[in-house]
């Protein structure tokens, strides 16, 4: 910005102080004449807590600036027709995060108001939704960076985040989620689970093999908000039951990959790692039956169980593995690959005939 024609000031204001913010903009206008014409909404706080140990203080002081400073921002700009207001949020307003409540509803408002901009204002609004920057701004010196990116969380670099803000902005006023890696499976579970909270599904058992007619492709049902929802019918071969007789829901609507299964059909541990690692993630998630090839996350897990996971697998197999290995492993049948791998090399490392050491080297146990 410091580049290009015109003036640059940076002025320390309270940004939900609207009385403050009028002042400024008064004396500004006075000075450059013109009108204001354009806000981007830069500013946010994050303080990573559990929500046992969050207090009204503590919650409220992270809210200003994204609930508070985005109402006394709009005040500035709501007469101006075809201005531009560009909010700079969070996806854990999207994608929630474990220690990160309040900001994660903090920024969860931001895109909920750039929606009401557009809607019931002539202001054109849009909303990015950053992963983490790359060593910049409160990404600086993040401690968890490296867990972050096996996660699917990109770290942005500065000319990356221009080029994304661009790109933006040639694309109709709304909201956008950046810097998420698709690859990676717990993306691909938080934004594939996300879509089926739209989604009326009925599943049933007959002897009729094929429907001629659907009878749910005329049903209309809609949600508290009035969102159209769409209707579909799984028919299964068999109900899933429980010993009690009862509906088994956990395999049968349970966020389970083999959704749809039967405990039957599940594919069934073939090793002893595998047979040991399934006792732990039903253990860890208490959920059952557990097959080989369901992703930990798509059965409910999240960060907070993946910390579990791994000291149960440390302590079960005795090996120190990280826990960024379980969102690039997320399988049973991969994870136990790996830690046979692990188990193997450590074998190797031990049972490896030590040569003769040379005067001054001392051996080094591993």
């Amino acid at each position: 910005m410091q580049q290009l024609p015109g003036e640059l000031v940076y002025q320390d204001v309270d940004i939900s102080n609207l009385q403050e913010l009028q002042n400024l903009v008064s004396q500004t206008v006075s000075e450059w004449g013109g009108e204001l014409n354009g806000i981007i909404h830069l500013a946010g706080m994050l303080q990573e807590k559990s929500l046992l140990s969050e207090t009204k203080s503590s919650i409220s002081e992270v809210l200003l600036p994204k609930v508070s400073g985005t109402w006394a921002l709009h005040q500035l700009l709501k007469n101006n027709s075809d201005s531009l207001f560009i909010h700079f949020a969070s996806v854990n307003g999207f994608l929630g995060g474990a220690t990160v409540g309040a900001y994660s509803a903090a920024n969860s408002f931001q895109t909920a108001f750039c929606h009401y901009q557009n809607t019931y204002t002539n202001l054109k609004s849009y909303c990015l939704s950053w992963s983490m920057w790359d060593e910049t701004g409160m990404s600086k010196g993040y401690q968890m960076k490296d867990l972050s990116q096996a996660k699917g969380y990109f770290a942005i670099a500065p000319s990356q985040g221009v080029s994304s803000l661009l790109a933006t902005l040639c694309q109709k006023p709304g909201d956008c989620l950046i810097g998420l890696d698709r690859t990676k499976p717990y993306i691909q579970y938080l934004l594939s689970n996300c879509q089926n909270l739209q989604q009326l599904t009925a599943y049933f058992t007959s002897p009729t093999q094929n429907w001629q007619v659907n009878p749910w492709q005329d049903i209309e049902v809609r949600d508290r908000l009035d969102t159209l929802t769409n209707c579909e019918g799984v028919q299964l071969e068999e109900m899933p039951l429980t010993e009690n007789g009862e509906i088994n829901l956990n395999l049968l609507f349970g966020g389970n990959s083999s959704f749809g299964k039967t405990a039957r059909q599940q594919q069934q541990p073939r090793t002893q790692t595998e047979h040991q690692l399934v006792q732990i993630f039903e253990e860890v998630l208490k959920l059952s039956p557990v097959g080989i090839e369901d992703n930990f996350f798509e059965l409910g897990g999240h960060s907070l169980l993946a910390t579990q996971l791994v000291s149960r697998i440390r302590q079960t197999f005795e090996i120190d593995v990280p826990l960024t290995m379980v969102f690039q492993s997320s399988t049973i049948i991969e994870l136990a690959e790996r830690v046979d791998g692990i188990r193997s090399l450590l074998i190797d490392i031990q049972t490896a005939p030590s040569e003769d050491l040379k005067p001054g080297e001392e051996e080094i146990e591993l």
